[in-house]
């Protein structure tokens, strides 16, 4: 038997495979919250300077999978209640950050 046990190596742990997989879901989901937030971000910021509807374009495109990924992230982990609460609070944060910094920036250089 040896230290290990009958089974032999344990790599999964006490989560199992359905743990497993959701936690990867909820990192990978996590990371591209950051990911699509920032490039849209950038995106938007880059339309308005340079009037490019392509940009403004391409940066709701990264807002709707921002909130794609929102949404993974949130079944992934089984938050509920006064976490999706936060959720939402977390996506408007994202869409109104960057008019509100867009603003501030134009009013400080006229």
């Amino acid at each position: 038997m040896g230290a290990l046990g009958h089974e032999g190596l344990n790599i999964v742990g006490p989560m199992g495979p359905e743990g497993l997989d959701a936690f990867l879901r909820a990192v990978i989901a996590g990371a591209l919250v950051v990911v699509f937030g920032a490039v849209y971000a950038a995106c938007f910021a880059f339309g308005r300077l340079f009037s490019s509807l392509i940009l403004m374009r391409v940066a709701y495109g990264c807002f709707g999978l921002l909130m794609v990924t929102v949404y993974v992230l949130a079944t992934s982990l089984q938050l509920g209640g006064v976490w999706n609460v936060l959720m939402v609070l977390m996506l408007v944060a994202y869409f109104v950050a960057p008019r509100m910094i867009w603003r501030l920036t134009a009013a400080t250089h006229e």
